[in-house]
């Protein structure tokens, strides 16, 4: 038996993975509709960011109290890696909660032109500072 009313078992992380891409790829959908541009989603992984090529593509993952941020922490939060500083060894990162508690302090990144507000190490993105099942890129691409 699967459970009863709205109780549909127990919750599986592959379950929930799936339903939060599909939540994500919802909204990016309502974002662009009437543009010129529709997002393709994708879940990747870890370890795929580090080699990742942000020129046309951000990715969308959610962090846990325990990541480590230039500009402070926050509680479990979705943030979005907008680019890396493969110098630093850094990724770029714009988040809200980062400009509500500590301040505008937006940066463009000089490859992609896109904003951002706070960094974190390439290295400190862990399965212990993230939810990696959770982690998606999206691209906008022409629509046809």
């Amino acid at each position: 038996m699967l459970g009863e009313g709205s109780d549909f078992g127990r919750l599986r992380n592959a379950t929930d993975a799936k339903v939060k891409q599909a939540f994500i790829a919802t909204c990016f959908d309502v974002m662009t509709d009437g543009a010129a541009v529709s997002p393709v989603v994708t879940p990747t992984d870890i370890e795929s960011l580090t080699t990742m090529d942000f020129f046309d593509s951000v990715a969308i993952l959610c962090v846990k109290e325990k990541a480590e941020f230039k500009e402070g922490g926050m509680g479990d939060h979705w943030v979005a890696i907008v680019g890396r500083d493969d110098d630093a060894g850094v990724y770029l990162v714009a988040c809200s909660y980062t400009n509500h508690s500590y301040g505008l302090k937006e940066r463009q990144d000089g490859k992609t032109g896109r904003f951002y507000n706070t960094t974190i190490k390439v290295g400190g993105i862990t399965r212990a500072t993230s939810y990696p099942e959770n982690i998606s890129v999206i691209q906008l691409v022409p629509r046809a």
